[in-house]
């Protein structure tokens, strides 16, 4: 699957000029190096925060938990302002990315410059975004998640 793209000025200034917005339902990110999609991904409100979630699919799954963006605004004061697009930073503070692999061994963007993630949610209830991090087991162990888009249904 690949996620042809839609241009959008205001989102494509939001993801620094290099998140296409896609115009299907779907997820893809090089994982470890190696393409990764999912044809199903969910979204969900967590309070004042977002969560998306994926279906286990070529070994691997994953999360994106979005709390806050730069300015420390919750993304629930932002969707009601109308402050979308926003920025999170996913190092374990105000959004986090997880990577679980076919074990269920997992991964998690804890560490000061991790990765971002790049968000908006669309009309209706699709979300989309672009995000990039590294991710760390128990061990120190690294996963790097790159060049990730995303629109999933939800809400």
């Amino acid at each position: 699957m690949t996620i042809p793209a839609l241009s959008t000025l205001a989102f494509l200034a939001a993801c620094g000029g290099t998140c296409p917005l896609p115009e299907v339902s779907g997820i893809e990110a090089r994982i470890g190096g190696d393409s990764w999609e999912d044809a199903s991904p969910q979204w969900s409100w967590t309070g004042t925060g977002v969560q998306v979630i994926t279906t286990a699919a070529n070994g691997w799954r994953i999360t994106l938990v979005a709390q806050r963006d730069l300015d420390d605004t919750v993304i629930l004061d932002l969707a009601d302002g109308g402050g979308l697009p926003a920025e999170i930073d996913l190092s374990g503070t105000d959004g986090f990315g997880v990577v679980y692999d076919a074990d269920g061994h997992s991964w998690t963007s804890s560490k000061d410059g991790s990765g971002t993630l790049n968000l908006d949610l669309l009309e209706g209830s699709e979300l989309a975004g672009c995000f990039s991090f590294d991710a760390f087991d128990a061990d120190g162990d690294l996963v790097e998640v790159r060049g990730g888009v995303v629109r999933a249904s939800g809400g």
